[in-house]
């Protein structure tokens, strides 16, 4: 499955030879051997919805543990996992009001590390999304800020007010907008002071430069460059890629990442996150963009979408299958109205179940057999009302 909807956006995106680098770029990175987080497959969950398994509604850490077979099979080589800490979820997970245990939302601390011990049994690294510069204003950390308890008093960004409305409100220090609208500045009746939030209000910026902090654990955390750590900058460019893009759309897209990029960094593409939907949902919903016409057909058990090229061109459609079971099942592909009954075999799985779709030859598309996690693309002429 990796091979069909991952394989070519990772050698365009994450692998070394990535389409627009400098010739004398890649060069000197080709000489180097590889860290492990460049040249993975990193997949995002987002804790909450991904896998309920005590069916409150709300996922956990044992419905991940209960799926990491899942991403062997996908051939996931790490995990980044949202924020699971201590929060009153106010920005669902992203104020922390604790950094140091588990939100009993998720499960507990034993629940986390049995999670850890069953990556590492399965050779899959875990990433924890941690959220240093921002703190719920449940976090000790705050309330000791809003005392003016030392050292803590400089921790977050503190305003005073520029001065009173005719209402006698206190007026905020500047016009800056929150991400999520309004203003950025909240005011703290006990301080008499605003604070900086630029997300939901309890949400707070924390003055990290500000933190006391030793030495050792910046170097820790940041790297030096005689001793360098993984780091991955977001990198949001190709959440735009949409159906009606084209390759060179692409290709700049890419482009514009490595001509800002300093010399010897790694680059980084997220092809989805989770304020998006999925991508082959955002490249095959049912709509139609430009000339090219897509859809989507999807249930429980399949996976499956088209792309339904215009007629003058004189080009072939394709058709994605994809077995979210366990289970043997066979997929008319002909409910898509352009499918006719005989197509070609361009891609399959690793370890696809049927031995006679063979890459290249004909498959009758009224009967697609598919085994167990099995994927299939084929390519067919196009059927036009």
């Amino acid at each position: 499955m990796r091979h069909l909807i991952l394989g070519f956006l990772v050698s365009l995106c994450l692998l070394q030879g990535c389409l627009g680098v400098p010739h004398e770029k890649r060069s000197s990175r080709a000489s180097k051997t590889l860290e492990w987080w460049q040249q993975s497959v990193v997949y995002q969950i987002y804790p909450r919805s991904f896998q309920d398994s005590d069916g409150d509604g709300v996922g956990d850490l044992n419905g991940i543990t209960s799926r990491l077979d899942y991403f062997v099979e996908l051939g996931i080589d790490a995990i980044w996992i949202s924020p699971i800490m201590e929060s009153p979820m106010k920005d669902f997970g992203y104020d922390i009001s604790n950094f140091t245990n588990i939100d009993p939302i998720f499960g507990t601390l034993d629940d986390f590390r049995r999670m850890s011990e069953e990556f590492r049994k399965r050779d899959i690294k875990l990433i924890m999304d941690m959220v240093p510069n921002h703190s719920s204003d449940q976090h000790e950390y705050f309330k000791k800020s809003v005392q003016r308890v030392d050292p803590y008093t400089d921790y977050y960004v503190w305003r005073n007010a520029t001065g009173t409305d005719p209402d006698g409100k206190p007026i905020p220090p500047n016009n800056w907008l929150s991400v999520f609208a309004g203003s950025a500045w909240e005011w703290n009746d006990q301080r008499q002071q605003f604070y900086l939030h630029q997300f939901v209000h309890g949400r707070v910026r924390c003055m990290m430069v500000e933190a006391n902090v030793p030495d050792e654990y910046v170097d820790d955390y940041y790297g030096t460059p005689d001793k360098p750590v993984s780091h991955f900058p977001f990198n949001f460019h190709l959440l735009l890629v949409n159906p009606e893009s084209n390759a060179t759309e692409v290709l700049n897209l890419i482009n514009v990442w490595y001509d800002v990029m300093p010399e010897n960094a790694w680059p980084t593409f997220l092809l989805g996150n989770h304020d998006q939907k999925r991508a082959p949902t955002r490249w095959s919903e049912a709509w139609r963009h430009g000339s090219y016409e897509s859809q989507a057909l999807n249930s429980d058990k399949v996976l499956a979408f088209t792309r339904v090229p215009p007629r003058e061109t004189g080009q072939w459609g394709y058709v994605v299958l994809i077995n979210l079971s366990k289970d043997d099942i066979a997929v008319d592909a002909r409910s898509f109205s352009s499918v006719p009954t005989l197509g070609v075999v361009r891609a399959r799985s690793v370890g696809f179940h049927n031995p006679r779709a063979i890459i290249g030859s004909a498959i009758l598309t009224q009967s697609v057999e598919l085994g167990a996690r099995d994927a299939i693309v084929i390519e067919y002429p196009p059927v036009y009302a």
